[in-house]
């Protein structure tokens, strides 16, 4: 009995020894595993203007030992190392908190969307409304359940406001505090959709406008949609990419309805297409190695052989190499001319159009399309303490820059692609991207008369 008593004894000891070296019992709720160095980075802009914010504070909870501040070109960027969620609190004198909410569940880098932070001085409720409509048919929804949560990507915060949408798909929200929010959708028989939603000060957000997909696709259909996927600097036809489709536009995240791969089609490289596919819109993520991963629209429309779908990739940048800029537009005006002009390090000045397609350890115009669609493809290798501006002209064809379609994806290191569609408000033959200054990028996207000077 007394030998009993001591293997009790020391099993006691040994599940005390044991407790206390896992730190005592924990909710399988709140466990957290270690995940090492994933990196999360991404931009902040102020979201009237579309500048980029220097010297943003970003505080991280649970709290991470690094002081975290956006640079001069809006760039942030820290590393995580626990499988759990995090939030991080963007904040800056005369502008508005905004808290994002990031799951960390895998190794590697972890590139967030933009961060819009709303100026402070333009009171403290307003609205916002717009209308929500199906990915499949691009028809309203009524009775959709439209709920919000402040912060980016809180998908399961406490709910602020609540509303339904009416017969033409239109909701709206009075008297709620200005602020960033994540507007969630959701509707029986269609999949719960996600979105960032702002609530301006002085000047209600109207036209906030969403689209959520039904849970089950059919892809039994007469339509068709087709095209070619090119390299941005070369123009030539891309095979062996690998096309993965999801319902809905912009919809980079949902499950996958259709893989392919683009290939020569006995007489042009990098053909793809698809055929008996059902009416909608779909997002194309397109991935081929040694180059940047692509996304792009596709619109299958009924009765309608939707050719003429095409699609660019960027290679990876090289180590010299700091931004490049991807001009495509549709068949025409044939001709639209891709134009920076930019300052050296000296402070003299350099144009890069067709005319002067290289400048020697400055920028080059890599792809220069004549014929319709681009790409007209600029690549920034030095951007110094200078100012540049980006623009385009039409240079020949029928239409006008307002009927282009016009797009240009602006490609830089650690940073999501950004995309600018054309604002077919204005008139003139130049259309003015962005601005530079100082390291300072300032969105303008506008049509002008003039040619846009330094």
């Amino acid at each position: 009995m007394e030998n009993m008593k001591t293997l009790t004894t020391l099993f006691l000891i040994l599940l005390i020894f044991v407790f206390s070296s896992c730190g005592g019992a924990s909710d399988s709720s709140t466990f957290t595993g270690v995940v090492a160095n994933v990196n999360v980075n991404g931009e902040v802009r102020d979201f009237s203007t579309q500048t980029l914010l220097a010297d943003v504070k970003i505080s991280v909870s649970p709290s991470s030992s690094a002081s975290i501040t956006s640079d001069i070109n809006g760039f942030y960027q820290t590393t995580l190392n626990s499988q759990t969620d995090y939030i991080l609190t963007f904040s800056k004198g005369s502008y508005i908190s905004t808290e994002y909410k990031v799951h960390i569940d895998t190794e590697g880098t972890k590139v967030l969307e933009a961060v819009y932070l709303l100026a402070s001085n333009t009171g403290t409720v307003s609205g916002a409304s717009g209308t929500i409509t199906s990915t499949s048919t691009s028809f309203p929804l009524e009775d959709v359940n439209v709920s919000l949560r402040q912060g980016v990507s809180n998908q399961t915060g406490v709910v602020t406001a609540l509303t339904k949408t009416l017969a033409d798909g239109s909701y709206d929200f009075n008297s709620i505090s200005i602020g960033t929010y994540t507007i969630e959708m959701a509707l029986t028989s269609y999949l719960t959709g996600y979105g960032t939603l702002y609530v301006i000060g002085g000047n209600p957000g109207v036209d906030q406008n969403f689209s959520i997909s039904p849970e089950v696709l059919s892809l039994d259909g007469n339509n068709s949609a087709s095209g070619t996927i090119k390299d941005a600097v070369t123009s030539l036809g891309l095979n062996d990419v690998n096309i993965s489709v999801r319902l809905g536009k912009n919809n980079t995240t949902g499950p996958i309805v259709l893989t392919s791969t683009s290939e020569n089609n006995g007489s042009v490289d990098g053909a793809y297409a698809f055929n008996n596919i059902a009416v909608g819109i779909y997002t194309l993520e397109m991935s081929l190695n040694g180059y940047i991963t692509g996304h792009g629209n596709m619109n299958v429309i009924d009765g309608q052989l939707g050719n003429n779908q095409n699609f660019v990739l960027s290679p990876e940048l090289a180590t010299n190499e700091e931004m490049r800029l991807i001009l495509t537009w549709k068949a025409e005006p044939k001709d639209l001319d891709s134009n920076l002009r930019g300052t050296r390090d000296d402070n003299t000045t350099y144009k890069i159009s067709f005319s002067n397609k290289i400048e020697v350890g400055e920028a080059s115009l890599d792809a220069d399309a004549t014929s319709g669609f681009g790409p007209e493809t600029i690549t920034i290798e030095n951007i110094s303490l200078g100012k540049y501006v980006y623009y385009h002209k039409k240079f020949s064809g029928v239409g006008d820059l307002n009927s282009s379609e016009a797009s240009v994806q602006i490609i830089r290191k650690g940073l999501p692609i950004e995309v600018i569609d054309i604002n077919t408000t204005g008139s003139g033959s130049f259309w003015e991207v962005f601005r530079i200054d100082n390291n300072v990028t300032t969105i303008i996207n506008k049509i002008v008369i003039s040619e846009p000077v330094l």
